[in-house]
């Protein structure tokens, strides 16, 4: 088992409360499955506020380590270039956060498939955001926001 930590040494899985119900949890949301990417971001700035939407600016600015014409990553840099790939990835299907501290843990499934032809049908060029749902009949929103409350 790889066991992943902080800079500063402390066991990521320890930092989320990984005792077996929160495994066992994540295993149930992610069905187990192998084939969900996990990527971590520690904020760099312990000034500014952790939040996922800052992880997956920081992922999807990792979009420079991918070669859109060979649909390869930059050597040396194939991780740096896979969570970029997970964020942008059109087959992506779920997505799921934690944040504790200034640590983001996101889960992409299913991950992205890495042969190089899959790679440029599947990464668009261009990141154009999803249409918000619409909220179904009875359901209000607060102050216009995506979800209901």
């Amino acid at each position: 088992m790889i066991i992943c930590t902080t800079k500063a040494g402390s066991n990521l899985l320890d930092l989320f409360g990984g005792g077996s119900k929160q495994r066992r949890r994540l295993e149930e949301e992610t069905g187990g499955d192998p084939e969900c990417h996990q990527s971590i971001w520690q904020n760099p700035d312990p000034d500014s506020e952790t939040t996922a939407e800052k992880a997956v600016a920081a992922w999807y600015e990792q979009g420079i380590y991918f070669d859109y014409e060979t649909g390869l990553p930059t050597p040396g840099k194939e991780k740096e270039a896979y969570e970029f790939l997970n964020v942008i990835n059109t087959e992506t299907t779920k997505v799921g956060f934690a944040v504790k501290e200034n640590i983001v843990m996101g889960y992409y499934c299913p991950r992205a498939n890495t042969d190089p032809e899959a790679l440029k049908r599947n990464t668009p060029r261009e990141r154009v955001a999803p249409t918000p749902p619409e909220a179904p009949e009875g359901v209000d929103l607060v102050n216009g926001a995506p979800c209901p409350a």
